[in-house]
């Protein structure tokens, strides 16, 4: 994914339009000149920082921004409601980011376009699949969902952590009896 340019560090073209002395421009020139410093300058004194995600709504990064201020002033109550809304307002973007680009994908192919099409299907997948290996109960069948996995598990340490005690040896119980 590429970011545009960064708004806040002049172009060659707005240090060079800065340092060319007023007389050597034409009117017109120095009109559009003109123009285009005050929008440079407009959109640096905005502070704009483009998002890492070029998915993520305008108004999810507004509740983003909301939280991290809220967390700063130390509103936790704030914070915890904006916390679980820009969660669910990512979900949303994300979905709606992967619907698009499979839509696309699905236009791609119609029209001809394999390569294309793949391209978007690829940035749809993860950047490493997740495998999930499966694993053996005691009685040899094989388990691969989540829960039974877990619950194997479970049963496995409990096993091998709560042993019975062990009997007292022969020696232990002799020089036990001895002492007494």
């Amino acid at each position: 994914m590429r970011r545009g340019p960064d708004p806040n560090r002049p172009t060659s073209r707005a240090i060079f339009m800065e340092n060319q002395p007023t007389g050597t421009l034409s009117a017109g020139r120095q009109r559009r000149c003109s123009v285009y410093l005050r929008r440079v300058n407009n959109i640096s004194a905005t502070n704009y920082q483009p998002p890492k995600k070029d998915w993520l709504s305008r108004r999810t990064l507004e509740t983003i921004e909301q939280k991290r201020t809220a967390r700063l002033q130390a509103r936790m109550d704030d914070y915890k409601m904006l916390s679980a809304q820009s969660k669910d307002e990512i979900l949303e973007d994300k979905q709606k980011w992967a619907d698009d680009l499979a839509t696309e994908a699905e236009v791609e192919l119609n029209n001809g376009q394999v390569k294309d099409a793949f391209a978007n299907l690829r940035r749809l997948r993860s950047a490493c699949p997740r495998i999930s290996s499966p694993i053996f109960l005691p009685d040899g069948t094989l388990v691969s969902d989540k829960p039974q996995k877990l619950q194997r598990w479970r049963d496995y340490y409990s096993e091998l952590l709560n042993r019975p005690k062990a009997p007292l040896s022969v020696e232990l119980q002799d020089s036990y009896l001895c002492n007494s």
